[in-house]
């Protein structure tokens, strides 16, 4: 397949180069128009250059790289199809995602509607880590979890957003058959200060309903 092949020689320079994004991108525009559903090479290319773009706009642009990276774990597993099982590169969405979520919170963006939003989220991400923690307990996962559960005043239970990035945890490592663990349920009181201060927009993150 021509598109695959440019596409596998635009990200090979790609990871040659210093600015690497360019030719991640470029080569996800040669793929996105295929029928990936049918080709697990097509799928395992997809995932890794959503991956590998998360990864270059998270220091900047870190609601990009939530982006892409919950893209990537909206795509059906490779295996399903023929493909290899891809469990480095689900793990690394999953902390990509999380990762992107701590910085938009550290520098008080607005990347949700609403709280009941935010909170659905920290749930997904939260779910997402210990799937991952299953398979690869690493400190940066553990510290993850604990800065997500930290980012939750309360506990409580919130009803699920349908956004593009509230994705579900891509099932394709050993024993993923099995439903992930539920972690905890983060919530904040709408009336909070806290809440209140985070209403104040970001005008580098979009509002959720513009993706829809």
């Amino acid at each position: 397949m021509d598109a695959l092949r440019a596409a596998a020689e635009l990200e090979a320079a790609g990871k040659e180069q210093r600015e690497a994004l360019p030719y991640f991108r470029s080569a996800l525009a040669l793929l996105e128009p295929l029928e990936a559903g049918e080709d697990h090479r097509v799928l395992a290319a997809l995932l890794r250059l959503h991956v590998s773009i998360s990864r270059c706009l998270l220091a900047q642009k870190p609601y990009e790289a939530l982006r892409h990276a919950a893209k990537a774990l909206q795509l059906p597993p490779p295996c399903l199809i023929g493909g290899r099982a891809t469990p480095d590169e689900v793990a690394s969405a999953h902390v990509l995602r999380a990762r992107a979520v701590c910085a938009m919170e550290e520098a008080d963006e607005m990347y949700y509607e609403d709280e009941g939003e935010r909170s659905a989220l920290l749930n997904d991400l939260l779910r997402g880590l210990e799937a991952v923690a299953q398979v690869q307990p690493a400190s940066e996962v553990k510290e993850l979890r604990r800065r997500l559960t930290h980012l939750g005043s309360a506990r409580g239970t919130r009803p699920r957003c349908n956004s593009e990035i509230f994705a579900q945890p891509q099932r394709s490592w050993p024993g993923a058959g099995a439903a992930a663990p539920k972690g905890p349920k983060v919530s904040e009181p709408a009336g909070s200060a806290l809440a209140a201060a985070r209403r104040r927009r970001s005008t580098s993150a979009p509002r959720l309903n513009a993706l829809k």
